[in-house]
């Protein structure tokens, strides 16, 4: 068998490329083959014959297989994806939600007594000086 690769001037006869699995017809003046990255090579006609029913039986045997396997396949991606979901549902209610711009988390727990920081003045005496200050900065009338 003679072995070429695509764009070439070729002779005429069948050519088969391994790599699509496609026979092409090149006339008895010769042509080109076309690039696809895998070598041609001229097949004798009447080697087709006996080698089409084999080919198609190949197709028969293997496509029921191929159905099978992409069934369990997509049944598999099914359960691990509704697992999956289940984990980030379980992940959102266990989760603390995260703070939202502008948000102010100052007192601790909600109904929690606010607690003064070591050292801080209590918030009554600052509100106190708040006021006299006020008071002080107000013009006459």
């Amino acid at each position: 068998m003679t072995s070429t690769e695509g764009e070439h001037r070729v002779e005429g006869g069948l050519w088969w490329n391994a790599g699509t699995w496609t026979v092409r017809s090149v006339p008895v003046q010769g042509g080109t083959l076309p690039e696809t990255g895998a070598p041609w090579r001229r097949v004798p006609g009447w080697l087709l014959f006996p080698l089409a029913p084999v080919v198609g039986g190949a197709f028969v045997v293997a496509l029921p297989l191929v159905g099978a396997f992409l069934v369990v396949q997509e049944v598999a991606r099914r359960v691990l994806a509704g697992g999956g979901r289940a984990a980030r549902d379980l992940a959102a209610t266990v989760a603390a939600p995260s703070p939202r711009t502008g948000e102010a988390h100052l007192t601790g727990a909600p109904g929690a007594e606010p607690t003064t920081p070591a050292g801080a003045e209590p918030l009554d005496e600052v509100e106190a000086d708040v006021r006299g200050r006020k008071a002080q900065e107000q013009p006459p009338r």
